[in-house]
């Protein structure tokens, strides 16, 4: 403050203590008392808080987007998440039937993997025969674990169907396309025999990260396998909840298994495959006991060899991996 803020401060609690309140205040503040008499008077006649507050304003510094408009379209993440939500958000697609039937040219699939669940031993004591009597530890430590289930959720869009595999393992890329393999080969190839590519939306990291070269190895080999085309689109960084697999297939899985000692692997399987809602809602699960080992890495031989197409829009989200069978 400078000598006219001071003074009108000091006046101005002289002023709030009433009789007395001068020489109070100069007393503690060791001004004179002149000058906190004179503070009292300018703050009767009245001061306004500028006279106070002297606030140094300045423009500061642009905003990026204001500084460099030609970059600014190019991040805009918020308008990729839109346009990646419109095309979930179609009721159907261009290479439907309109009367709705399952012979769809395009199954549309939205991934992600739950939290993993360690199962535990019961403690060494005789059993109650009411569930809701059992008790159970606080705390959930990964080294009173004697194993974990990892699931990794499909879910159909159309069909309103889930497809979810439980590992025993490590949640790694090669997991992640094993399940949409496996989904294919139970599910996805009777609903959709006419089917000549597979429109998969997903998180941006993960198992299905867009910057895992492993990830699309796998996703090659199955198109490969398959004879046909992935289209990928990852929502971006931070928008993993705008992904409606977490709503409509996980959330009721939670819900479902609230409360409930998950001991085996059994009761994990039982479970998911009874999940259901008022909307009619199926999930079918499998078990996965096989290893997938950590590390995996990709030549950049074999990364050459992909036949990934990429999108004029954010091409490291929205991509298509082509099957090689069509260059032989």
């Amino acid at each position: 403050m400078d000598e006219r803020a001071r003074r009108l401060w000091a006046g101005t609690e002289a002023g709030a203590i009433g009789w007395g309140g001068v020489a109070a205040v100069a007393r503690a503040t060791g001004m004179a008392i002149s000058t906190v008499r004179k503070g009292r008077d300018e703050a009767r006649r009245g001061a306004t808080p500028e006279d106070v507050v002297k606030v140094r304003r300045s423009a500061g510094k642009r905003p990026y987007e204001v500084a460099h408009p030609e970059v600014w379209p190019a991040l805009d993440v918020q308008e990729h998440a839109r346009v990646v939500r419109r095309a979930v958000r179609a009721a159907r697609h261009p290479d439907q039937p309109q009367d709705g039937g399952q012979a769809a040219a395009r199954p549309r699939l939205q991934l992600a993997g739950a939290k993993q669940v360690r199962r535990r031993c019961p403690a060494s004591r005789p059993q109650r025969a009411v569930r809701a009597h059992q008790r159970e530890d606080v705390h959930d430590f990964p080294s009173d674990a004697v194993g974990k289930a990892i699931p990794y959720g499909v879910y159909d869009l159309a069909a309103n169907e889930g497809f979810v595999s439980v590992g025993v393992d490590h949640d790694t890329p090669v997991f992640a396309v094993t399940s949409i393999e496996a989904w294919w080969s139970r599910v996805g190839a009777k609903r959709y025999p006419e089917a000549r590519e597979i429109f998969i939306t997903a998180d941006a990291g993960g198992s299905n990260s867009y910057r895992s070269h492993v990830w699309k190895h796998q996703l090659q080999r199955v198109a490969d396998k398959l004879d046909m085309s992935i289209h990928v689109s990852h929502f971006p960084p931070g928008t993993s909840k705008w992904n409606k697999v977490e709503h409509r297939l996980f959330s009721f899985i939670s819900i479902n298994w609230r409360g409930r000692p998950l001991r085996t692997y059994e009761t994990v399987i039982n479970l998911i495959g009874n999940t259901t809602n008022r909307g009619g809602l199926v999930v079918r699960v499998r078990l996965d006991r096989r290893r997938y080992p950590t590390g995996k890495k990709i030549s950049k031989k074999e990364l050459r060899e992909l036949k990934v197409e990429r999108e004029e829009f954010h091409g490291e989200w929205n991509y298509v991996i082509r099957s090689r069978m069509e260059q032989r």
